[in-house]
């Protein structure tokens, strides 16, 4: 082969090849801001039946139905008392008004995963909970819980639209935003550097509510439902 024509498919070779690990490390890093919803409880036709009582007792207020199915060791949080008494104080689930029926409804419409623990296999939700990326920080980062969501100039309805996101994650520009509920708009940064507004509505923390479960005796039970806030 002529030299100089060699030389120019080694060049040509190279460049391929640089074209498709560029090519494969912009899509990696875009897979990274993506956390569609997932849910496995169908993987356990025990836990699944399980599940469905629990959502009843949940969408239906019934706090003797609910106890039942809480362990009576229940994690209340890293600092709270741990424990059924405990459990019962801090959420009130006597009252229909108690804040824990709307909590537990938000948690347990969004999916979850089997996760393995030192007490065995727990399934917990939710899957912004279980499937967050391990890469990202959880303090500043967020996911968008659902599709054909606005990224507004301001924080109003009303402003331009900048973008639309579908189940994205997004890093929060004041990460103590996220934990005042009075705020309605998060103002947040794409991982291209674009920045604007979402509603709350939208988004949830890694680090909000989460529940898990565990089979104990053949009887599925919550062990745990905190907020790492």
């Amino acid at each position: 082969m002529i030299p100089y024509l060699a030389d120019l498919l080694r060049i040509s070779i190279c460049t391929l090849v640089l074209a498709g690990v560029i090519s494969s490390s912009v899509l990696a890093e875009e897979n990274l801001f993506k956390l569609e919803p997932s849910d496995e409880s169908e993987r356990d036709q025990s836990f699944l039946e399980f599940r469905n009582q629990f959502q009843q007792a949940v969408s239906f207020r019934e706090p003797e139905r609910l106890v039942t199915m809480v362990d009576f060791a229940v994690l209340n949080g890293v600092l709270a008392p741990n424990g059924m008494k405990a459990f019962a104080e801090r959420w009130n689930i006597d009252s229909i008004e108690s804040p824990i029926w709307e909590v537990l409804d938000s948690i347990m419409k969004l999916g979850g995963g089997f996760v393995r623990s030192n007490r065995g296999v727990q399934y917990c939700a939710p899957y912004v909970f279980t499937h967050f990326p391990s890469e990202l920080d959880p303090k500043k980062y967020v996911a968008i819980i659902d599709k054909q969501v606005p990224l507004k100039a301001e924080a109003d309805f009303t402003s331009d639209t900048k973008e639309i996101l579908s189940y994205d994650i997004v890093e929060l520009l004041n990460s103590e935003d996220i934990k005042n509920p009075q705020i309605e708009w998060l103002q947040v940064k794409l991982h291209d550097g674009l920045n604007g507004f979402v509603s709350r509505s939208a988004v949830r923390s890694p680090r909000d509510y989460q529940a898990c479960f565990l089979l104990r005796k053949q009887k599925w039970r919550m062990i745990s439902l905190f907020s790492q806030f």
